[in-house]
């Protein structure tokens, strides 16, 4: 899935990702990964399609790039954060702030105080925030059907590659030997 044009802000294209700030000409971020980024809208509010829907609620372009900025780093302050993402994006400290808070409050960040500023960490392994979404989006679309969510994870894996379909058998084969080995079914 490529990115979607979003008509609040400039055409996106997957080669290069979205513009960082609408307006400043040549200045681009890495590609976003569009399994889980939302079209990067201006630095007002995000629309209702800006953002995706995940078992902690709607998270904005902001929200998911904050969270890739402390998965990398490990943790940081909302100056650190604000240096890596906010300037370039043409958007104020407050907002990474007000972005990072949310976070928190959606407990999918950690905050300490650290003299007069929270250093915030990553509550989740970004492995374990994509397992917990794909689950969530799997279940709302497929109401719990388990062939067809099946036939669904095969399809995908067979189209990423024979070595992602080998995967998903060694998936399988450790969960068997996994339940084997505590009696579960």
């Amino acid at each position: 899935m490529g990115p979607v044009p979003n008509t609040r802000t400039l055409e996106l294209t997957p080669e290069v990702g979205p513009p960082c700030a609408p307006g400043v000409e040549g200045h681009r971020h890495k590609p976003i990964d569009s399994r889980f980024f939302a079209p990067h809208a201006s630095a007002a509010m995000p629309s209702r399609a800006d953002m995706r829907s995940t078992p902690w609620g709607l998270l904005g372009e902001l929200e998911l790039a904050v969270l890739e900025c402390l998965w990398d780093s490990g943790g940081a302050d909302a100056k650190e954060v604000h240096g890596k993402l906010g300037q370039t994006r043409g958007i104020t400290l407050n907002t990474v702030q007000s972005a990072m808070k949310r976070l928190h409050e959606k407990a999918l960040l950690r905050r300490t105080k650290v003299s007069h500023a929270f250093v915030y960490e990553p509550a989740l392994t970004k492995e374990d925030f994509q397992r917990d979404a794909v689950g969530e989006v799997v279940e709302a679309l497929l109401h719990g059907e388990a062939d067809a969510m099946v036939a669904a994870f095969v399809d995908v894996a067979e189209r990423a590659g024979g070595d992602t379909l080998a995967q998903l058998e060694r998936l399988i084969a450790d969960r068997r030997r996994a339940n084997a080995d505590t009696g579960a079914k």
